[in-house]
C-alpha cells in the first residue's frame, strides 16, 4: 500500500484502462469500475463485498468490517493486477487504510507494509488491536481462491447462514434488476 510510484487519479466516470493496475476504492454500488471489475472477473476472484457483509471464500463477515484485496484483472490480451479497498462503514474503510500509516511519525512509510497479505478482513476491534483485530487475512492459491491453508481467518460463518444468504439473495435481485434497465 505504500511505495515511491507516482499514480494518476481517475474519476470513475472516465473511460476504464485495462492494460494498467488499479487502485479501486470503494464497493460495487458506489464505485462504477468496481462494478465492471468485480463482474468481469468475478470467475477468478473469490470474494464480494456488499454493504452490509463481506464475502471471502466460504467465509461471510457482517457488521463494521473493512477489506483489502488484490486480484486479477484480465481483460482480452492486457492483464494487470487491482487493489480493492471497501468496507461496510467508512470507519472500517478508514481501519484498512490506515495500515499503511507510519507508526513513528517522521518514517516514511508503515513498516512491513511490503509484506501485506494478498487479502485482509478488519474489525470493529482492528483500530484498536491492530493487527490483533483482524478478522482473516492470507494468501490468495494459485488460481487466485480462498486457500485456508495460506489463510488466518479468526472465525468464519458460512454461506449457509439463512440470515445472510437472504441478504445475498435480495443483493443480487436488485443488481439484476439494475443491470436489466
Amino acid at each position: 500500500m505504500t511505495g515511491d510510484v507516482t499514480a494518476e487519479v481517475l474519476s470513475d466516470q472516465d473511460v476504464i484502462i485495462y492494460d494498467k493496475n488499479v487502485l479501486l476504492i470503494g464497493d460495487e454500488r458506489s464505485n462504477r469500475w468496481t462494478n465492471h471489475f468485480m463482474r468481469s472477473n468475478e470467475d477468478r476472484i473469490d470474494f464480494k463485498l456488499s454493504s452490509g457483509y463481506v464475502q471471502l471464500g466460504p467465509c461471510i463477515f457482517s457488521g463494521q468490517v473493512g477489506f483489502m484485496s488484490l486480484f486479477p484483472i484480465i481483460h482480452e490480451t492486457h492483464t494487470a493486477l487491482g487493489v480493492l479497498i471497501g468496507g461496510t462503514t467508512l470507519r472500517s474503510m478508514f481501519d484498512v487504510i490506515m495500515l499503511s500509516k507510519p507508526t513513528i511519525p517522521p518514517m516514511t512509510r508503515q513498516p512491513f507494509s511490503n509484506t501485506f497479505p494478498d487479502f485482509i478482513v478488519t474489525g470493529k476491534e482492528t483500530h484498536s488491536k491492530g493487527i490483533g483485530g483482524y478478522l482473516a487475512a492470507g494468501f490468495w492459491g494459485y488460481d487466485w481462491k480462498y486457500d485456508e491453508k495460506s489463510s488466518y481467518v479468526s472465525y468464519c460463518k458460512p454461506e449457509s447462514d439463512s440470515h445472510i444468504v437472504d441478504e445475498i439473495q435480495k443483493h443480487k435481485r436488485t443488481t439484476t434488476k439494475k443491470d436489466e434497465l
